[in-house]
Formats: structure tokens, sequence, C-alpha cells
């Protein structure tokens, strides 16, 4: 095993400035910040390791010497700069640097003056990985710290730095991000709050090796800033940065030579958790380490392991992998969000996951699915949408059945477990062809969808017997096929009770696993000066709905329920309503939606406008009107910064969820986490999440529950834009404690992991019984026939 050396102690060059001139600083080696143990279902702790604790600190003469030379950029914790290697001594004096043990350049990743444990805890995880240095990694020369008093924390440029004081950290002052915005946190005990100093049950810290770190009570102090640094190989260029990916078989090569690295790193238990094309860097020039695991030498290396856990790999459950497969429509809405969430909280419980969709536009889906964070497969469909106007159904059947189809060729890898969301079509393929456990997740049954039907409504209310006929050959296929799934899984409460009402053959009552949110999706800082922001942003009081612009979300109780707000209240002070939501000029729906809402705003006498990050398709666009203060806000496709700092605006007083008999409701659970009082229909997911108690016992409330008519909820606005202060204060607090202990994408992953061990422990698929298949494909040949003459043949219903 061929290891880089690490040294006692180091001094850089051009790190510091003293009165204006350029002063070189040395800093000691430290000891790093060792990780809690993420706990497996079903394993045993294991007994104290030595090699779970940080190394020990070299206390003899080895010694670098360093020239910082330029800045290659900027993280959440740290600058990264290319430094010179001026000498390199081991503890005999031996020069290093001439016999090739060490490069000529390095790169130091030098800790903002808040985030030192978290680079403390990343130090922990190069020592981890030491057989992987210079082969999945980069190689680590040391952990070092120095304390310099007198230095300004602040980001200073250098003629600012003169005036404010004698010291200047260099690094420190070319930050753009002032400690204000580093992602401060009400609850979180300091701004370098780290993933495993949460409570969740996963992580584990028996041993203590966490706990008695001086590491991990550390608080920055203004009066005696820290300065630390990882030394680490100086790599190439990130994968971002390629100008041409190479399509096809080349393409596929690269990507699976990807994931080799990201194995090998998994196979001494560490999940990096936040992996993307700008920290997987090319290895240098010459590399000849060679990967014992691949017996290949890898063009790449990962990099920034902050954000990450560790599994002690002898305490797994026997025989258990963890390489998941998520199949899903599309990843633009709101129940996709789950699976995001979903893939996210499962990638970081340390599970190898890759998400299949046949439908993904870069411009119009969730980040962490375009930026490299999830390892998304976009298989395009060779089926459209619909047909003019009509069979969606009959397409979205065949656009899964064509993804199936290509999840079991030959080229994809074999999965330990599918977890299939939305349709159930593919279920008995993945069983029986791929032999495989599945995992159901049931946002709502399809066959209730399709008609609107809810528990206080006839399901066939609307709809002719020859349309009822029709029905038949979809409905018996959803509910033979979901029978077919090993676990079932359901979004909440109400839609367990709509699943055992109408699908009366499945035995399996599915089990609740309420969606989680990210929790830090909801916390970071956004830029203002944005201007994307600043189009969206305002100090007037704000009134704000999330929601597609789809007719059944029904916007327009959130938009006659402020006209009348405004009418009640002269004295409310230029009051704005927000609506947003996604909007896709592709779906009739949606420019249906939009048109019948700008069309009230105009009733109603209400000035509007309408936004969009992109630019508005020709559908909005007809309909805009350009208003330097607009009542009404429509803003389409909003990002995750928007988004938030809508959420987190101090302006904005409520958040209003229109829609009645959601099957779950994400948005609530969004806004609570953020401290918003919520008012959402009094039916369906929300009375789950939303907690509206009566007038005498407050003391429980996170928002109001209330039936979908505007006259009750203008009553309801009035009270809440007329909150105290003080009652605004406790509801957040209220709010965001729920959150917490209910809704995190940690307590999701848990439940999903649990399901998904379930399955697995079921052992191999049986095929020996054979006969429904037969009827399944029978079925599916008669439901395809029936959805291609129907819409000729039946008159519509609408």
């Amino acid at each position: 095993m061929n290891l880089s050396p690490t040294f006692s102690t180091v001094t850089v060059h051009d790190c510091l400035l003293l009165c204006n001139d350029h002063a070189p600083i040395t800093l000691n080696a430290s000891i790093s910040f060792p990780g809690c143990r993420v706990q497996v279902l079903h394993d045993k702790l294991p007994p104290p390791t030595k090699a779970w604790a940080a190394l020990p600190v070299s206390q003899d003469s080895s010694h670098l010497d360093l020239t910082l030379t330029e800045l290659i950029g900027e993280g959440r914790i740290g600058m990264t700069y290319a430094a010179r290697m001026n000498a390199a001594n081991d503890a005999s004096g031996v020069d290093l640097l001439a016999s090739g043990l060490v490069p000529p350049e390095v790169c130091l990743k030098i800790a903002k003056p808040h985030f030192c444990r978290s680079m403390a805890r990343e130090a922990w995880f190069y020592e981890q990985m030491r057989p992987l240095q210079g082969i999945a990694t980069a190689k680590y020369f040391g952990f070092f710290t120095a304390t310099v008093e007198g230095a300004q924390t602040n980001p200073l440029n250098e003629s600012e730095a003169s005036e404010k004081g004698p010291v200047t950290v260099v690094p420190w002052a070319a930050s753009k991000t002032r400690p204000e915005h580093m992602f401060k946190k009400a609850h979180w005990p300091s701004e370098d709050f780290l993933i495993d100093d949460s409570t969740a049950w996963m992580y584990t810290d028996e041993h203590g090796f966490k706990k008695n770190s001086p590491w991990n009570t550390w608080q920055h102090s203004e009066d005696q800033p820290l300065l630390s640094m990882l030394v680490l190989e100086k790599l190439g260029e990130s994968y971002y940065r390629q100008q041409d990916e190479p399509e096809g078989e080349e393409r596929e090569a690269l990507r699976s030579s990807l994931r080799d690295i990201v194995s090998d790193i998994a196979t001494i238990g560490v999940s990096h958790n936040d992996i993307s094309a700008f920290n997987i860097l090319r290895a240098p020039p010459g590399s000849k380490a060679m990967c014992p695991t691949h017996n290949c030498i890898h063009e790449w290396r990962i990099t920034d392991f902050d954000q990450s856990t560790k599994i002690d790999p002898d305490s797994q459950h026997e025989g258990y992998e963890s390489r998941f497969f998520i199949l899903t429509s599309e990843l633009v809405c709101g129940a996709e969000r789950l699976v995001v969430d979903a893939a996210l909280g499962l990638q970081q419980l340390g599970h190898s996951i890759d998400l299949y969709t046949s439908y993904h536009d870069p411009n119009h889906c969730f980040e962490e699915t375009r930026d490299g964070t999830l390892n998304v497969h976009h298989v395009v469909s060779p089926f459209p949408r619909s047909l003019n106007g009509k069979f969606h159904i009959l397409f979205s059947h065949l656009r899964q059945l064509h993804l199936t189809t290509h999840i079991l060729s030959h080229h994809t890898p074999k999965y330990d477990l599918y977890f299939v969301d939305q349709l159930s079509t593919c279920i008995p393929f993945l069983r029986l062809l791929g032999k495989t456990r599945v995992v159901f997740y049931c946002h709502f049954p399809d066959k209730l969808l399709a008609t609107g039907a809810t528990a206080e409504e006839k399901r066939a209310k609307d709809l002719g017997w020859l349309k009822r006929v029709y029905r038949v050959p979809m409905d018996w296929l959803e509910e033979v096929t979901t029978k077919q799934a090993d676990v079932i899984l359901a979004n909440s409460l109400f839609t367990v009770g709509m699943f055992e009402k109408y699908f009366p053959s499945i035995p399996q009552t599915p089990r609740v696993v309420y969606p989680g949110i990210n929790l830090s999706a909801y916390e970071a800082q956004v830029d203002a000066s944005d201007p994307d922001i600043a189009a969206v942003t305002s100090d007037r009081p704000t009134i704000l709905s999330l929601n597609r612009f789809e007719m059944k979300k029904n916007a327009m109780l959130a938009l006659q329920a402020f006209a009348l707000l405004k009418k009640r209240r002269k004295d409310f002070d230029e009051p704005r309503l927000v609506l947003a939501g996604g909007y896709d000029p592709r779906v009739e729906d949606n420019v249906n939606t939009l048109r019948q809402l700008v069309d009230c705003a105009k009733s109603l006498s209400l000035v509007y406008t309408i936004e969009s990050p992109s630019s508005l398709a020709p559908q909005a666009s007809s309909l805009n009107t350009k208003s330097p203060n607009p009542e009404i806000l429509f803003l389409l496709n909003f990002t995750m910064a928007q988004r938030t700092a809508l959420l987190l605006n101090p302006s904005t007083l409520a958040l209003l969820y229109t829609p009645a008999n959601e099957h779950f409701g994400i948005v609530p659970v969004e806004a609570m986490a953020c401290g918003l009082p919520v008012l959402a229909c009094d039916s369906g997911g929300p009375t789950e999440s939303v907690v509206s108690s009566p007038p005498n016992q407050p003391d429980e409330r996170t928002g109001w529950l209330k039936a979908p008519n505007p006259e009750v909820w203008a009553d309801v606005l009035n009270e809440l834009v007329s909150l105290s202060p003080e009652e605004r204060k406790a509801i957040s607090e209220r709010a965001k404690k729920r959150v917490r202990e209910m809704f995190t994408m940690d307590a999701m992953a848990r439940s999903l992991e649990e399901a998904l061990v379930e399955a697995y422990e079921m052992g191999k698929v049986d095929t020996e019984s054979l006969g429904w298949v037969r009827t399944v494909v029978m079925m599916l040949v008669g439901f395809l026939l029936a959805y291609l003459v129907g819409p000729f043949v039946l008159p519509s219903s609408g």
C-alpha cells in the first residue's frame, strides 16, 4: 500500500497580510474529528475499534513549506487554493520533494473561520480512506491549524483589510460569503452544524469517538479565530468542465467508471452524500496507482467529504446489498419531489441509487436531478404524451412499459430491489423477468384520479354506463398489478382509506410513509441581488400559494379570498398575492387554468403580472401585463432559490393551500418548515400534517383547516394578517418542531429503508406459478384495444 506522507508542521507563504505586507504563517498538525457510525438495520454493534479513532498527530520534525499561488474556487465551508511546494522534509531531513514522494504543486482547502469542525471531520474521512488515496480520492498530506489573533474574519478586499486591522487572512478576505450568510439555522447550536450532530436514530457514537473529541464542542472565536486547512494532491478539471460528454457506448463506459469509483469508496463504508459534477475531478497526469478492486487506473477522483457519513462495513446485515432502483414517470412536480427526496435520503444512508424516468427536461426539473447529485437515467420514449389531446392514459402505460423493457435488458445493472412510483403496470414484469422484489409507493389510486372521486363523492357521478364499461379494463389492471407488489406504501392515512375501499381484492394494507423534506434546502440563504430573486420578492405584505397550475388545485379560491380581504381591510397596506407553481405549456389544463385565473383577476379589478425564471411560453406571454406594483403575481416554474426566498421572506405572512381532498400535500410541510402559518382545506392529507386546534386551545396550532369557501377563507386571512408578533412566533416554533419530528427526509428515509429491507428479506421471487401472467398479458391487450377505440366511440365526459 503506497500511503502519502503526512507532516507535523506546514509553513504557508502569502497567506497573511501584516499591515498590508505578505507574511508567512506556520500551522501545526491537528487531530481530526471522527464522525458517528451510521446505524444499519438489524446490525449488531461492533466492538470498539481503533480504526474508527482519529489518527495520532505526528510530533516529529517533518515539515512542508508552501506558497499560495492562485484561488481555485469557493465552496460551502472553505476556499480552495493551488500552492507551490518549496520544500518537504521528513523527520530525518530527507528531501521528499526531490525524491518525488510529494508533488511540486498541491491543493490547500482552507476553512472559513466558522467551519473548522467541518474541515476537521473531512480530514477524518481522508484518514479513513487512506487505502484509496491516489486511487479514488486525492492524496492527503495532513490537516493543520493555527490561531491567528487579531485577524479579521469578515471577507474584505486587501485595501479594506489594511484599514480594518493589522492582520488579514488572505483566503478569508477573498471569500464572497459573509458570516451572516453562512447557513444560519435557528434550531442548530452553531453555524458549523454537522450532519451527524443530528439526534436522528441512524447516527450512533456508542464508543464515544465523536463525543470525546475536542472538536465536538469547538466554537468559533472572533477574538482568536482558528485557521485550519487540508493539504491535498492537486487534481485536474472537474467533470462539469468537460466540453463534450461522449455519447453512446463511450458515455456509458464513462458513467460506469464513475460508478466504480463510488463503489470503491462504499466498500470501506463511506457514503459521500453530495456527489455532483463539481466534485468529480480528473486525476493528475501520469497517475499510476492501480485500483485493486477493478484492476485499472481510474481517470477521475472524488473530493469534498464534509457532508459524508460512514458505516462500519463489518457490521452490515449479512447478505444485504444496498443497490436500489427507482422508477418514476416524470421529474417535474410535487409527487415526483417525494421520489427525489427518497433517493437523496436513501443515498445518505449509504445505499446506491439509480433513478430511471421516461421524461426529464433539464429546463423543467428538480435541480438535484440535473446537477449530478442523483444518478438519473432518462430513457427517451418513442411514445408521445397524447395524440390530439386523447389517449393520455394509454400512452402513460406504454411509456412505462417501454421504460421497463429498457431496464430489463442486459445492458442495465442487476439491482437488489425495485422501487416503483405511481403507475403499477410494470410490477409483474419486474418481478417475473427481473426476478427481483418490488416496493410500490401509491400516491392515490388511479381509478379515483380518473373520475375525481373522493370519500365524500360518488365515483360514477358524471359517468355514463358506456364510460364505466370503458374504465373496467384499466381499473382491473391497476388492481391486479398493484396486488403483485411485495410491499405497498402510501403517502397518508387518507390514501390508505381510499386504497382499502376501492381495492377490495388486495389483502395487504399499505403502510404510511409520510413524504419528507430536506430541511437544509429550506434554510439556505439566497442572494437577494440575484435578478430572479429580486423579481419575486418584496417588502409588501405577501400571501403565498404554491401549486401546479391545474384546475383541481383550485387556486381560484386563494384569488377570491384575497380579493375579499382587500375589500374588508382598507387599512391593509398594499398586500399582494403570489400564485406560484409548475406550468407546462404542453398541458391544456395548465394553459386553461392560468387563463381562467387571469380572467378572474381582471374581473376583480386586481392588477397582475406573470413572471418566470425562463422565457414565457407564448400561451402565457399573450396574457401578460407588466406592472411595477402588481397585486397578483403569477410565478411560473419557480426555481428552488425563488421558492426559498418567498417562504423565508419576513414579509410573507401565510401559505394558502387550496386543493381539497389532497392525497398528502407536501407544500404545507414546506411552509411549516419555514415557520409560516398554513391555511388549508379541511380534508385529505393536510389534516394529518397541519394542526388546527380549537380557538380555546391554541397552544398546538400550526395553521387553520377550513372548508373551501372564499368567505370563510377571507375571515381566516383577516385573522392571520392580524396576528401579533408573539402569536406569529409561537406558531412558527410549533410548526418547525412538528416538521422536524414527523416530516424530515431522515424520517422518510428510515421508513423507506425498513420497507426495502422487509422486501429484500422475503428472498427470491417465486417464478413457478405463472398462471396469472397469462391473464395479465391478455388483459393488457384488451386494455390497450379498449383505449385505442374508446375515445372515438364514447361521448366526452366534459
